[in-house]
């Protein structure tokens, strides 16, 4: 009896064992598919709450960025939002970042290029941490990949500008920044 015992036991243990995994396997396919399907949702608020500016709010920006991710790598929006955390999070002040934060938003800007060659946006906010980074050459080779692509992104030519005046190209740089002027415009 007792070794009849230890086996139904054991059958059990192992049923009980198999049964909880095929509800974990549904359960992540599950979550796996809610998530693309509310990926552009998740990216679009998490771009929002970067905007508002609101440090309370990184918390979450990273979760539905990680979210997305996790489950689409490959992500083109959610990479360039990523980047934004990681100069936003790691500002001290003026181009002052703590160590390692301009390095993460290139990676993450690199690994959306490698998704998207074509990817303007992802183009123009490299150019823009090239900038901080105080590489004002390099900024402007991906300002110009930016501008090749085709885009109406008004950062273009703040950006552009901003790089102009790191290099003391005074009258380029002020060119550049009244192009975004009527683009600005309309933003407002």
């Amino acid at each position: 009896i007792l070794v009849g015992s230890f086996a139904g036991g054991n059958f059990y243990l192992q049923w009980s064992q198999k049964e909880k995994a095929a509800r974990t396997t549904v359960s992540v396919k599950s979550y796996r598919q809610q998530v693309l399907e509310d990926q552009d949702k998740l990216v679009s608020q998490a771009r929002e709450w970067l905007d508002e500016g609101n440090d309370e709010l990184l918390k979450k920006v990273t979760d539905n960025l990680h979210r997305v991710l996790g489950v689409n790598p490959k992500n083109v929006e959610a990479r360039i939002e990523l980047a934004r955390f990681h100069i936003r999070a790691g500002h001290i002040d003026f181009r002052n970042f703590r160590h390692g934060a301009l390095r993460n938003a290139e990676r993450e800007l690199r690994s959306a290029l490698d998704v998207q060659p074509d990817s303007a946006d992802a183009y123009i906010l490299l150019g823009h941490v090239h900038f901080l980074g105080y590489r004002p050459k390099e900024a402007l080779e991906a300002l110009e990949k930016a501008e090749a692509i085709g885009t109406d992104n008004p950062w273009l030519h703040l950006n552009w500008a901003d790089a102009l005046m790191d290099l003391k190209r005074w009258s380029e740089a002020e060119s550049r920044a009244q192009m975004a002027l009527p683009q600005h415009g309309a933003m407002v």
